[in-house]
């Protein structure tokens, strides 16, 4: 298959700009902690939007990479595992925004708990993406009769003995001008 010179430099640029993101992000150091949570957790979804809503304090104004948080959820050993991968330098800055909002959970240092041996296992992926530009919104949580984590949780609960599922939500923050985006969308 034959390209013109300027698709193939607009391919290059593209490459070369994921290969220096990876490159940013290798160099990063992370840290896992494992979020408990007791199961009378009632906190209602409100406080997971002020939550992130905080977050958006690692913002760093005029730098080409942002911080990436990642908030996973891992059923296995027949139990359902809450866990964030945080740059090591806003460990303290995020795990004292979850105790902002979820004063009685639990957050303790682990492990990379997805380094194990997944020699001959089935293993399945997804991503999932928005079927509609983004300054549509996702549904928010005013809109569900109940709250969300529930049902996933629920099937999380019902993961057999010999089988995994991991969910993995990876935010990262992006400037304010995201609403100016939006309005104009919507004023045209």
């Amino acid at each position: 298959l034959f390209c013109g010179p300027l698709v193939a430099f607009v391919l290059y640029r593209r490459m070369r700009a994921r290969q220096d993101r990876l490159s940013w992000e290798v160099s990063q150091s992370y840290s896992i902690m494992e979020v408990l949570v007791p199961k009378n957790n009632e906190k209602s979804p409100l406080a997971a939007e002020q939550m992130l809503a905080s977050l958006h304090g690692i913002y760093r104004e005029g730098e080409a990479y942002q911080y990436q948080l990642s908030f996973e959820m891992a059923a296995h050993d027949q139990f359902i595992h809450f866990y964030v991968r945080v740059p090591t330098h806003l460990k303290d800055f995020v795990e004292g925004q979850l105790y902002a909002q979820y004063p009685s959970i639990e957050v303790k240092d682990v492990d990379d708990f997805a380094t194990h041996d997944f020699s001959g296992q089935v293993i399945a992926g997804t991503m999932l993406q928005l079927t509609k530009p983004d300054v549509y919104p996702i549904k928010t949580f005013q809109s569900f009769d109940v709250d969300p984590m529930s049902a996933i949780t629920a099937v999380l609960g019902k993961i057999g003995s010999d089988e995994q599922a991991w969910i993995q939500f990876v935010i990262r923050p992006v400037p304010d001008d995201w609403q100016l985006k939006g309005i104009s969308f919507a004023s045209a």
